[in-house]
């Protein structure tokens, strides 16, 4: 899932040997080796995650999913919150697991899905039964103020990270991440309106037991008094930014690994849904290759289209790292090449669902199909001169992209070459045999760890060094307008609400990220904003996308 990207990588296994080193650093190649240095002062590191069962279990707080679920109810307020609305919401999610197409709001061509008997068969009521095997457990809450846009709209993510499973099967996994786009209150200040969130988080450092339960608490249920509104409220899950994303594992008949994602709806009667949301930088994996038999007749001029913005947009995008290397006669590292790497592919691209396990999603094994595609690359790269001056091939171009999907970040990309760091010496993307960047223990892969976290740690500080000045873009008065419209009953359609929203999603994503000039180790997420997908994202999901789940991002993306 660059600006923000989540769901994981368990290590970045990439030695080199001395001769390899030297090697690398040989004319004609852009990117050479590096480390970030974890965090390891514990009061530093819950500043950006909270794992700590004593913590989050803490009897004194109450953290569990169905009263996740029951906020959400309650702060729409359309019926009263109750056991039955909360099976009522879950069940929306669950249902949609039986859908075999949905439609994107902007290409408006019906894309297929893969049915989920697994999931389907999920009873919504034992996820919320505390002690029951199929119970959705708290394992992390992380904090995102790194995916700000740049005109502060809102303070970043802040999420939460449940997990199924008590025991937990290799075959019956399911995580589910509530990533909230927290509003900022005041807007018109920029970033400065945004520094009651990131003293919250910050002054986290110092504090331990009850007082640190009781602090997360309010902040996500009852909000900072007198400063920000509660995390978990129905706004801040995709009306229009923030969603809620899976990553999918009950696998029945046969294993398929997927992540999905979803917005909420508000209903007429007063009720809300979960409703089936694009996954990001996941562009439907037949627009890389050939027509599929039986597809939608309207997917050959999409394709078409698709290939010409990836030749003349998404290539200089994933490579601008390395471009920007090659022009200062430099190298790009590799921890800024982890964090700045991603692509913004249009939402009119992207699928409902990203398939982790297999190839079937994998840009390079669509595009070796046939298509055209491939061919083109290498005059771009050559007139860009990364050909030569990088020894970039366009194997590696539709291998870095395939890295920013779910589906690659978690797995399928895993071990395939992404630069050349000299003469037979390949840095590859990494592994994750963990599958997850925070499993059902709490546990957090070394990515997350030695790269991500200390990234978002430094953005933290530097941000509480000089808020950002205000900024106010034209996107940021339509969504003034887009939450004034949507609190008036029957001002706007669904179908007016859906257009409206996902324009909205699509100029945030374009958005600089705030804090795009950070220096490394700052992340794709929190870093750059083209595309707010990235790996970095997607680390949060348990093996995510976010995803749910994150790890690039050029844009900001999204690993948890």
């Amino acid at each position: 899932m660059i600006k923000r990207p989540t769901f994981l990588i368990a290590a970045i296994a990439i030695s080199l040997s001395s001769s390899q080193l030297a090697r690398a650093q040989a004319p004609g190649f852009c990117a050479a080796p590096s480390a970030v240095k974890a965090i390891t002062d514990p009061g530093e590191l819950r500043t950006v995650i909270v794992t700590d069962a004593t913590v989050l279990k803490n009897p004194k707080v109450d953290f569990s999913f169905g009263r996740t679920l029951g906020a959400i109810i309650s702060s729409f307020g359309g019926v009263a919150d109750s056991p039955a609305a909360r099976l009522g919401l879950l069940s929306s999610m669950i249902n949609s697991f039986n859908d075999k197409s949905d439609v994107n709001p902007e290409s408006r061509i019906a894309l297929p899905l893969t049915p989920r008997p697994g999931e389907v068969g999920l009873d919504p009521s034992k996820m919320m039964t505390k002690g029951d095997p199929d119970e959705m457990r708290i394992v992390g809450l992380f904090n995102r103020l790194d995916l700000a846009p740049a005109d502060w709209k809102y303070c970043g993510e802040h999420r939460i990270v449940y997990e199924k499973g008590n025991p937990v099967s290799p075959t019956n996994r399911l995580t589910i991440i509530f990533e909230a786009a927290l509003d900022n209150p005041e807007p018109q200040k920029g970033g400065e309106g945004c520094k009651a969130v990131a003293e919250f988080w910050d002054g986290l450092k110092g504090k331990s037991g009850d007082e640190l339960a009781t602090q997360l608490e309010m902040f996500y249920f009852k909000g900072l008094a007198g400063k920000t509104r509660p995390v978990v409220h129905y706004l801040q899950y995709g009306l229009p930014f923030g969603q809620v994303r899976a990553n999918l594992f009950v696998n029945q008949p046969k294993f398929l690994w997927q992540l999905r994602e979803w917005h909420l709806r508000p209903n007429a009667d007063g009720t809300l849904n979960f409703v089936p949301d694009t996954v990001k930088a996941n562009a439907l994996p037949s627009l890389y290759g050939q027509a599929i038999a039986g597809e939608d007749p309207r997917l050959a001029a999409l394709r078409q289209q698709f290939s010409n913005e990836l030749i003349a947009t998404y290539v200089d995008a994933i490579a601008d790292t390395d471009e920007q290397a090659l022009s200062k006669g430099s190298k790009a590292t590799l921890d800024t090449l982890l964090f700045k790497m991603g692509v913004p592919i249009s939402d009119k691209y992207n699928t409902f669902e990203s398939t982790a396990s297999g190839s079937d999603d994998d840009p390079l094994v669509n595009a070796q199909k046939g298509g055209g595609l491939l061919p083109r690359i290498k005059p771009k790269l050559d007139s860009a001169k990364l050909s030569q001056g990088c020894s970039m091939t366009s194997e590696q171009i539709l291998n870095r992209i395939g890295a920013q999907s779910c589906g690659g970040c978690h797995h399928f990309s895993g071990g395939k070459s992404i630069a050349s760091l000299g003469p037979g010496t390949e840095l590859k993307w990494p592994d994750m045999p963990g599958f997850v960047h925070i499993d059902e223990n709490g546990d957090i892969s070394i990515l997350l760890k030695d790269f991500f976290l200390p990234s978002r740690r430094q953005n933290l500080i530097d941000f509480l060094k000089a808020p950002a000045a205000p900024q106010v873009s034209a996107s940021a008065r339509s969504f003034d307008d887009f939450r004034t419209r949507l609190a008036e009953p029957g001002s706007l359609s669904t179908t007016d609400t859906d257009i409206r929203r996902s324009d909205l999603r699509t100029a945030d994503k374009l958005t600089e990220g705030a804090f795009t000039d950070s220096d490394p180790p700052t992340e794709g997420f929190a870093g750059n904003k083209i595309n707010r997908s990235s790996v970095d994202e997607r680390l949060d999901l348990p093996s995510p996308c976010t995803w749910p789940p994150e790890i690039n991002r050029v844009t900001r993306s999204t690993p948890s």
